[in-house]
């Protein structure tokens, strides 16, 4: 059985439960981009059709990945950064900003628009 296949029996295990919530952590770890995506379309697909809600994290997820979640968490250093609407998020670049001590850090920073 493949890593795919295995992802979708789980969601489907999910979903037979009838939790309203399920809960999915680093779910497309070791798969190809392909098949992660196949794995956020079936998630889509069975949350839409019990009517459910699912919390996935992500590491890296393609756009088109992205692009079917409504609501996202981003965290940057152990911290939320951003959460909202996943189509108001927006990706600006790193910039360098002296902490406390005078030191130079990497900052990330959410732009809504």
């Amino acid at each position: 059985m493949s890593g795919g296949e295995k992802k979708r029996v789980s969601i489907a295990e999910a979903m037979l439960s009838r939790a309203k919530i399920a809960s999915w952590d680093n779910s497309t770890r070791g798969l190809d981009s392909s098949t992660a995506l196949e794995f956020g379309r079936a998630l889509r697909i069975a949350t839409d059709t019990f009517e459910g809600a699912a919390v996935a994290s992500l590491y890296q997820a393609s756009e088109n990945l992205y692009e079917l979640f409504d609501k996202v968490c981003v965290i940057y250093e152990g911290r939320m950064a951003y959460f909202g609407p996943a189509d108001r998020a927006r990706c600006v670049p790193i910039f360098l900003q002296p902490n406390d001590n005078s030191n130079l850090r990497l900052v990330s920073q959410s732009i809504l628009h």
